[in-house]
């Protein structure tokens, strides 16, 4: 037989355990579960910022045999799993802290072994993890942009050694109606600028 308590370690989270031999059929908390929801999960959710707690429940293949047509039923042994993480639920809602349950998971009998008149307590079980996370931590605003900032301050001058200054080459407009001339075949009007 499984142990009322058995704690999880590995899972990340602050305190981690599963409640084992919930009684056939039934969501009631054993004096076991809640001695340690009310320690070990109390001071963990308790005071800390954005605590929160994944459920997981279970049935075992028998799980709500004493109902017509319960054994083995696929559909009652996950509202029966759903039903004991709720119990769970209730007592660390109780605690008045803000926790939140983002994962409650009603897995039934998938998962559980044996025959279908299993009911071994490993299965009647719901699985507890318990977290809490730092306050978020606020992020900067991006730099202000700063202007580039030139090197070269004032004005200056730049003397083309071997350059024979040219009024139609000094203005680069003034050569534009001749280049474009030039393309043209040869007794054809510019279109642009009306020559020939």
């Amino acid at each position: 037989m499984a142990l009322d308590v058995q704690v999880i370690t590995g899972s990340g989270a602050l305190v981690a355990a599963r409640l084992c031999n919930f009684p056939t059929g039934k969501t009631t908390l054993l004096g076991s579960h809640v001695a340690w929801l009310d320690s070990a999960v109390r001071s963990a959710v308790t005071g800390l910022p954005n605590p929160w707690v994944d459920l997981r429940g279970y049935a075992s293949h028998l799980g709500f045999a004493q109902h017509p047509g319960g054994l083995g039923n696929t559909a009652l042994n996950k509202q029966l799993s759903f039903a004991r993480c709720e119990a769970v639920k209730a007592r660390i809602v109780s605690y008045g802290s803000k926790v939140s349950f983002p994962m409650e998971w009603a897995v039934g009998d998938a998962e559980s072994s044996g025959t279908m008149l299993n009911d071994d307590g490993y299965w009647r079980a719901v699985d507890v993890y318990a977290y809490a996370t730092p306050p978020p931590t606020p992020i900067p605003p991006p730099p202000v942009p700063v202007p580039p900032t030139s090197t070269a301050v004032g004005t200056f001058q730049v003397d083309l050694i071997g350059w024979i200054p040219q009024p139609e080459v000094d203005n680069p407009l003034a050569l534009l109606p001749s280049f474009i001339t030039s393309l043209l075949p040869a007794g054809m009007a510019d279109p642009f600028f009306g020559g020939g």
